[in-house]
């Protein structure tokens, strides 16, 4: 079918950049409400620990609605008006979604559901042990069972192995996680805090979903909240398997949920929802502006899949925070800048919470980008803002590239 539609590049990325929060900045100051909200709007808040900055859920959170408080969103949880389980990644999800997670815990149909519940069969003993206690005593931390632990006769360092090399308590909390008898009351010290599924999760959202239904309303909404998207970039938001999302993907797009458009600089034509066709034409129109200048967090859904960045914005990014130091380019855990709809550089921080200084470590900025004087002020500013919001006003620059904009940048700041 010939697409009626044709666009420039920049047009499709100006439409992503809408459907993702990230075309324009915010024009009303942050509540406790408006986290919820911008969470909804992504479907899913992936979570990560690192913290040489504030973590990635509260910088995704920030690049959005500016600055708030970051107890709102373990507030939120706490409330249960969200629940954790693994979508994209571990990630936050709105509590109205529990019945499609459900799905694939009462189908067993998620990444290595198989293997937790075989390491739950061969710990039987010690996991009705941990099941009881949290039964008996309630919310409870990892922490809470190194007596239990020692009890049993294993040494306190006693590991599970695995990836993050957790020991044996926590690798027992998280295989009831994974398999939906445990699930996250609230955290504490961004730590969590497990409980029992049926005592957090209220009734009304533990009903059953096929699992059909389910992984068409993912894919719509993974088309949904792209924008615009190539077949191969819808897997990739909710994590599903290939295998399973493209026919269901055909199905929805034979029941004309997605009109087709074309882009230029792609061989083949892209996707976008039905109810999101207003967006092309008023991208058409250029009525969509880009004048947002922000930080990305790593794990921003703008930036998760890194195939899809590179094809829709040019911009080759990798987080190097896994990578030996030795071999890291651009640092241990840099940001993605984005500067009124193109990604322009990439920025390595790190807050001196005690001290109040926020370092730059290091600034890089796209060989094909010179930034002008307009530029610079924006960024300097945005990093002001950035470096107050960590309670950390002092801004500290020791290295950017090219050399020359480092005076600029401190004295806009």
């Amino acid at each position: 079918m010939k697409s009626n539609y044709n666009l420039t590049r920049r047009e499709a990325r100006n439409i992503q950049l809408f459907t993702l929060g990230l075309l324009n900045p915010p024009v009303e100051a942050a509540t406790k409400e408006s986290v919820l909200q911008t969470l909804k709007n992504t479907s899913i808040l992936q979570i990560d620990s690192i913290n040489v900055i504030h973590r990635s859920p509260y910088l995704v959170l920030w690049s959005r609605i500016g600055d708030f408080e970051l107890e709102w969103l373990t507030d939120l949880l706490k409330e249960h008006k969200l629940f954790e389980y693994w979508s994209h990644a571990a990630c936050f999800i709105p509590m109205e979604d529990y019945p499609l997670y459900k799905a694939f815990i009462d189908n067993k149909d998620r990444r290595d559901f198989v293997s937790y519940e075989k390491w739950i069969e061969e710990n039987s003993e010690m996991i009705k042990k941990i099941v009881a206690c949290i039964k008996k005593n309630g919310p409870s931390s990892s922490a809470t069972f190194t007596q239990l632990k020692k009890a049993d006769g294993l040494p306190a360092e006693a590991s599970g192995g695995g990836w993050w090399n957790w020991r044996l308590e926590k690798v027992a909390l998280e295989s009831l996680f994974y398999t939906g008898i445990l699930t996250t009351s609230e955290r504490k010290s961004f730590q969590r805090i497990y409980d029992l599924t049926k005592r957090v999760i209220p009734k009304e959202y533990r009903k059953k979903v096929r699992l059909e239904k389910v992984y068409e309303e993912l894919i719509e909404r993974s088309v949904k909240h792209l924008g615009i998207t190539k077949k191969e970039w819808v897997p990739d938001y909710f994590r599903l398997k290939k295998t399973v999302a493209y026919p269901v993907f055909e199905k929805l797009l034979k029941q004309k949920k997605f009109i087709e458009v074309i882009v230029a600089g792609f061989d083949e034509p892209l996707f976008v929802h039905i109810e999101n066709k207003y967006l092309v034409e008023k991208s058409l129109k250029n009525e969509l502006l880009p004048n947002h200048t922000t930080f990305l967090s790593p794990f921003d859904p703008l930036v998760w899949d890194r195939f899809r960045l590179k094809e829709l914005f040019g911009f080759d990014y990798q987080i190097e925070s896994y990578t030996i130091q030795s071999k890291r380019i651009y640092g241990y855990f840099t940001l993605p800048i984005l500067y009124n709809g193109r990604l322009i550089g990439r920025m390595d921080a790190k807050a001196h919470r005690k001290e109040k200084i926020f370092e730059v470590k290091a600034l890089h900025f796209e060989k094909d980008f010179v930034p002008d004087k307009e530029c610079l002020t924006v960024i300097s500013k945005t990093l002001q803002e950035f470096a107050n919001w960590h309670g950390a006003p002092k801004i500290k620059i020791t290295k950017v590239e090219p050399e020359q904009y480092k005076k600029f940048l401190l004295h806009n700041s």
